[in-house]
């Protein structure tokens, strides 16, 4: 055995110790002779993985060393590394095990993948293996060389077929991009130079064609939805080499937006002002009275609206799922905000506070954040005071959207912006880099050991947007018909 297998080894050779537990966690369906995990134990001296024999090199690194480490199961190739003979663990000693459990109990994401591969793909032990041998690895490498030596260890059998297949996508996508980009950004400059001749009054040349506005739209949303897809590709590639070229797509990306700017600038038509206060939104779709349709206000209703996008700013909302009117399930929410998009979230606690976030994009199960720059939180303090908290720029974990919960926000530091589990029983909100959002609600939870920001939920609501001038265009267009109907009929008597 190596010297640096040994060392890693030595962490996990079972020592002697005499306390037991009286209660365990067991994966259904597990053989009675797989390793337990001891919940009982008092865990109040116990220590996770990420603070176990730090190596001299991560002294000082500690918060980068626990975020490595709690990145493992956010990837599943990490799974199917495979493990030395010579790396030894077992769950029966307890050392070990109280380790498992002080890391299941705060990472949830570790938790969920222990249930998604035990026992289907996996037994319990060699779940632990895997996870504390990748653990260990980490330990072992140098901060700077985290990400290469992960590739390295993961270069081999399906892993590496699964990271060659996605290096490859995320290269297409990338060649797409920069081609896609720099042909738009030769349009946008020639746009911009006739418009602004134009408005110098000049005539432009005969036989100019001038390219469509809607063309150009068309065109920035689809480079837009190509580098959210380099961003997602480049989040699951290990090589940093990859994620280096990658960025450097930016480049080109960034011209096309400067470009862009000018653009929206040169066509941008300015309209008769109206005080936003004026418009306020009415609640579409709710099968109770107007006045009790939301647990909004009209105020606080026309306080959300003028931070919305804007083109939302005077839209009607559609109720497409309330705890009052379909029931208590994050499931039946998923089921009633499918395909709608973007879509307004709403959350009333226990003891009245209202906060709130705006989605760029359609709700759905997804083991991975996701969203766009739109999507915002908001809330009313004191029952009065409005705030709102916007995309900072320094990461992009919007929404995370599982069987478990739903979360907006997130970062290295804090937590989500707001956390609702499964049952809509009970939520909580930290602060959040996503948003640079302090705790939305503080000290509303009765337990004297919940956090701060934890609280009991009353009610949720999510509604999506009316359609706009055409939808009352629509309405007029009924209403005209039915009055011409009624004339013809009387005409005939």
């Amino acid at each position: 055995m190596s010297t640096w297998m040994q060392s890693i080894s030595s962490w996990f050779l079972p020592e002697e110790d005499t306390s037991s537990a009286p209660y365990s966690s067991t994966p259904p369906n597990a053989s009675p002779n797989s390793p337990r995990l001891e919940l009982g134990r008092d865990m109040r001296h116990k220590i996770a993985p990420w603070e176990h024999q730090v190596p001299f090199h991560w002294m000082g690194l500690q918060a980068q060393l626990k975020q490595h480490i709690l990145q493992i199961p956010h990837f599943l190739p990490y799974f199917d590394v495979e493990v030395p003979e010579s790396f030894l663990l077992s769950l029966d000693d307890p050392k070990t095990n109280d380790m498992a459990t002080v890391a299941i109990r705060e990472d949830a994401k570790l938790a969920r993948r222990r249930i998604e591969l035990v026992p289907r793909r996996m037994s319990q032990e060699q779940f632990w293996r895997v996870y504390f041998y990748v653990t260990s690895f980490i330990k072992q490498c140098k901060p700077s060389e985290v990400r290469s030596k992960l590739s390295a260890l993961c270069s081999s059998g399906k892993l590496k077929q699964e990271q060659e297949e996605l290096i490859i996508r995320l290269m297409e996508e990338c060649a797409h991009l920069k081609e896609q980009s720099e042909e738009l950004t030769e349009i946008l400059e020639r746009f911009n130079q006739l418009t602004m001749t134009e408005k110098m009054g000049r005539d432009l040349p005969p036989d100019t064609e001038k390219p469509s506005k809607s063309e150009i739209d068309d065109r920035m949303r689809g480079c837009i939805e190509s580098k959210k897809k380099i961003s997602l590709l480049a989040s699951e590639v290990l090589d940093e080499n990859y994620i280096l070229q990658a960025q450097q797509v930016n480049v080109s990306f960034q011209v096309l937006m400067s470009q862009y700017i000018i653009f929206e600038r040169l066509t941008f038509q300015p309209k008769r002002k109206l005080k936003s206060t004026s418009f306020t939104p009415k609640i579409l779709g709710s099968k109770r009275d107007e006045d009790d349709a939301s647990v909004t206000t009209e105020a606080q209703r026309k306080n959300i609206g003028l931070v919305l996008p804007i083109r939302f700013h005077r839209r009607h909302w559609r109720l497409l799922y309330s705890t009052r009117e379909h029931g208590i399930s994050l499931q039946t929410m998923y089921r009633h905000c499918a395909n709608e998009s973007p879509v307004l979230i709403i959350v009333q606690t226990t003891k009245g506070s209202i906060m709130g976030c705006f989605c760029g994009e359609a709700i759905h199960l997804s083991s991975k954040f996701y969203g766009s720059g739109e999507t915002f939180v908001f809330r009313f303090k004191d029952y009065g005071t409005f705030n709102s908290y916007h995309w900072t720029k320094q990461n992009e974990y919007f929404v995370l959207s599982s069987s478990s919960g739903i979360a907006f926000g997130g970062g290295a530091t804090g937590g989500a912006a707001i956390q609702l589990d499964a049952e809509f029983k009970y939520g909580s909100s930290k602060k959040c880099a996503t948003f640079n959002s302090p705790p939305l609600v503080q000290g509303e939870s009765e337990d004297h050991l919940a956090d701060a920001g934890d609280f009991n939920i009353h009610a949720v609501e999510c509604f999506a947007f009316d359609v706009g001038p055409t939808h009352v265009l629509s309405e007029k267009l009924a209403q005209l018909s039915s009055v011409e109907s009624s004339t013809n009929d009387e005409g005939a008597l």
